[in-house]
């Protein structure tokens, strides 16, 4: 039996700070509009880092791995690892589903990813708008989505 090391987050916990959720659209607004430019200011107001380019070069990235301790890049790679095979799991497991309940009547669910920074725009409503009709589970009565044939 699987052990609970961590409870997830309460209900609504994600995105309850209004104020951030807005200044981080901003700041990814700013930077989809205004590019490179946008990201040297943001780089020099939260990290105080100017470098004149933010490409690093094949030597800047071989001698900043050769600074790291041997211990830490185990720890790093055998994160990876774990990250990298779970995400595997989950994804194998998220596969689209179609069915016809009726003759003309086709329900089911297609995971489309979000794009990071925009996921809180499907909450507020601003989902793109499909064609549906409500329908009926006709074994409880609960209403369902149909896609319109």
């Amino acid at each position: 039996m699987a052990e609970i090391l961590k409870d997830a987050t309460s209900k609504g916990a994600h995105g309850a700070d209004f104020a951030l959720t807005e200044k981080v659209h901003g700041i990814i607004a700013d930077i989809e509009n205004r590019g490179e430019a946008a990201v040297r200011e943001l780089s020099s107001q939260f990290d105080n880092w100017e470098p004149e380019q933010f490409r690093l070069t094949p030597e800047q990235i071989e001698t900043a791995v050769a600074s790291v301790a041997p211990e830490t890049i185990a720890d790093i790679k055998f994160a990876q690892t774990q990250i990298r095979g779970f995400a595997q799991a989950q994804l194998d497991s998220m596969l689209p589903v179609e069915v016809e309940t009726l003759p003309g009547v086709t329900l089911g669910h297609k995971h489309i990813p979000a794009r990071a920074g925009g996921a809180e725009r499907w909450a507020r409503g601003r989902a793109p708008a499909r064609r549906r009709r409500r329908t009926r589970n006709r074994s409880r009565g609960a209403p369902m989505l149909a896609r319109a044939s």
